[in-house]
Formats: C-alpha cells, sequence, structure tokens
C-alpha cells in the first residue's frame, strides 16, 4: 500500500501490518482493524482501495459468527451461548465460574469481556477503540492479563476481573505480544513478535518486573502455557515444519519433549489429572504423560473429539475437573442480503492504529 502498509482477511478480519520493502520482510505484529469483511469458503475476500484512501467492502453476514459450546470428553455438546458473535480466545476462570474471551462488534472492534456461567451476566472489561485481547486469568481470579494496541503496538496490560480500576500497563515493547499463560507464582508467559526470529517465548512478572527471553530460535514458538504446578511450559513450535506441541522444564530449560505426533497446536493442561490437550485438524486431542524427577514423560495421544473446533489457537479451555471443554463452534448458516460500506480517509484511520515507526 502506498502508507507502507500490507493488509490481508483472515477469518472475515482485516489485518494490516507494517512491510520494509527493503528487507522484504514483516515489521512486527499483524494488527486487526475491520472484523465484518465477507470472505468466502475458498478464502477470497471482499475489499478494495483506492490510492486516495477510500476503503470499499462488503459486509459479511451473521454466517461468519461464531457460537459458544460445551463438549464433554465423549464429544456429546450443549449450547453455551445462544446468540452468534465473533468470539476468540478463550480462558476459563481457575474455579471454573467464569470465562475470558475476547469480542468484536461493528461499532467497537476488539474487546476483552468476561462471562459469569452461573450467573449469566456479561461483563465489558475494555472499550479501547485498539485492539484488546488473549486474556488470562491470574491464579486467584483476581486480574485478568491482556494485550493491547491502545499505545501502539501491542503489549501486556492487566485490569481487575471485576471491571473495576485502572487498566495497568506491564511491558513496553516496539514488538508485539500476546500473553497465554499464568504461572502459580504469578509469571505471564507471552508471545513477541519480531523480523529476526519470528515468535518468541518471554516471561514477565504480573507487576510487570523484569521480562526474560525463555525461547528463542530463528523458528516460530508461540501459545506457552504453564503446567498446574509451574515445572513445566507447553508450547508449540514450527521448527520440524510442522506445527507440534512440545514441553519444556522451566524456569531452567532441560530436555524438550515432543507431545502431538501429527501436528497439535494450543496446548492445554488438565488441572485434574496428568494429561495435556491440544488441538489439531478441528480435533481435540489428548496426551498422558507422567513426571519423574525432573522427567517429563508422554504417552501416545489420543483424539477426545471430531470436528468440533474452528482452525486457529486459543479455541479451546478445559474445565477444572477435566471432564468438560468450552469450545467455539461456527454458527448456523443464514441468508443476508450483501451490503456494501464505504470508508473515506481510511489511510489516516489506518496510520493511527498501525502508526509507521
Amino acid at each position: 500500500m502506498p502508507s507502507g502498509h500490507l493488509v490481508y482477511v483472515h477469518e472475515g478480519t482485516l489485518f494490516a501490518t507494517l512491510f520494509d520493502l527493503d528487507k522484504l520482510e514483516v515489521v512486527g505484529q499483524p494488527i486487526p482493524i475491520l472484523n465484518e469483511i465477507h470472505a468466502d469458503r475458498a478464502g477470497g475476500a471482499k475489499f478494495a482501495f483506492s490510492r486516495e484512501g477510500a476503503l470499499v467492502y462488503q459486509k459479511r453476514g451473521r454466517s461468519n459468527d461464531m457460537i459458544l459450546k460445551w463438549v464433554r470428553r465423549d464429544g456429546e455438546a450443549t449450547h453455551l451461548e445462544q446468540d452468534p458473535a465473533n468470539y476468540r480466545d478463550l480462558f476459563l476462570s481457575p474455579d471454573g465460574k467464569r470465562l475470558a474471551l475476547t469480542k468484536a462488534s461493528a461499532t467497537s472492534g476488539w474487546d476483552v469481556w468476561v462471562f459469569d456461567l452461573e450467573r449469566d451476566v456479561r461483563v465489558r472489561l475494555t472499550a479501547d477503540p485498539g485492539f484488546d485481547g488473549f486474556p488470562v486469568w491470574t491464579p486467584d481470579g483476581q486480574y485478568i492479563a491482556f494485550s493491547s494496541s491502545r499505545d501502539g503496538p501491542s503489549n501486556l496490560y492487566r485490569k481487575r476481573a471485576d471491571g473495576t480500576g485502572e487498566v495497568e500497563r506491564l511491558t513496553e515493547s516496539p514488538n508485539g505480544q500476546t500473553p497465554s499463560s499464568l504461572s502459580p507464582d504469578g509469571q505471564i508467559a507471552f508471545t513477541e513478535s519480531t523480523s529476526d526470529t519470528s515468535q518468541d517465548i518471554w516471561t514477565v512478572w504480573l507487576d510487570g518486573d523484569g521480562p526474560e527471553i525463555f525461547l528463542q530460535t530463528p523458528f516460530a514458538e508461540s501459545q506457552a502455557s504453564f503446567s498446574p504446578d509451574g515445572r513445566f511450559i507447553a508450547y508449540q513450535s514450527n521448527d520440524s515444519g510442522q506445527t507440534q506441541v512440545y514441553v519444556m522444564s522451566f524456569p531452567e530449560k532441560g530436555s524438550r519433549w515432543q507431545v502431538s505426533t501429527s501436528g497439535g497446536a494450543g496446548p492445554v493442561w488438565s488441572r485434574a489429572a496428568q494429561e495435556l490437550f491440544y488441538s489439531t485438524d478441528n480435533k481435540i486431542m489428548m496426551a498422558p504423560y507422567t513426571v519423574e524427577d525432573d522427567s517429563f514423560r508422554s504417552g501416545t495421544p489420543r483424539e477426545l473429539a471430531s470436528g468440533v473446533l474452528l482452525p486457529g489457537g486459543s479455541n479451546f479451555d478445559v474445565t477444572p475437573n477435566g471432564e468438560r471443554f468450552v469450545i467455539l463452534a461456527q454458527a448456523e448458516e443464514e441468508t443476508e442480503a450483501p451490503q456494501l460500506v464505504l470508508v473515506q480517509n481510511w489511510f489516516q484511520e489506518l496510520e493511527r492504529l498501525v502508526p509507521a515507526k
């Protein structure tokens, strides 16, 4: 684009990032800009822009929205949330009574919400024009850490889970950051994206003290998840040419153990048994494991539920007793008349949301 940005559509959301024409590489993390663009099943997106800065796009219908479901270990599914919406990034509270997630609307963009599952109450945690998402709970359930682009590149913030108090910034980085897990002693595992090493895993204390690199390679490592006792980190990496789930000891890195056998992403630990869950090919997989001294040993993974997950990262979580999963499911198709939307002076808005360095 004339502004120096690279834009693309993924699952109905228009993303933008800076692009270095000299090095021919992406700079920083892609930022969601619009979340209502129609995309067909083949991946084609209905949008165009002029050199003068006008954007036109076809607004998507409800068929691209999602609903929330409970899925048992035997695959039996029931509805949790009936109203379709644009959801992502599911994370159950430590007691399993609340659900933090990212929800988008046409008027306010992406924000963090908390659903009280017992009282059927929805609390909107953030309301900033920038992107707010990837919520993770503190071990005591009092705070939620999340990623936000409110002050430029996505960094880490936290806020009380009941919606009171102010948002507190935890990190200061020119690179995009997304949290994925919190350890029992209050360390946040997060992914930082750079043009040199793709995606790396870092940790930072909940008060923002001492961001430290945990795993940095030329490949993409992400979706880090602390084990219930904090002694291990599960994560996904593409260093073999296929994204797989691995486990490594924490905080001292020792041996690395591969868990998935035919691809895997988004690892989630059970808090009730020695089981590690992950997703692959729209399936929920479970791998049993044992720990002797400081050695981790994974058993053979087996399928629990098939055809229940949407593609992508944080698309499911498990209850504290390990018996049910909360998942994102595609809403039923609905027919709506196509709508074309014209946005004037779009380049100025793009520069505000993804400023050039």
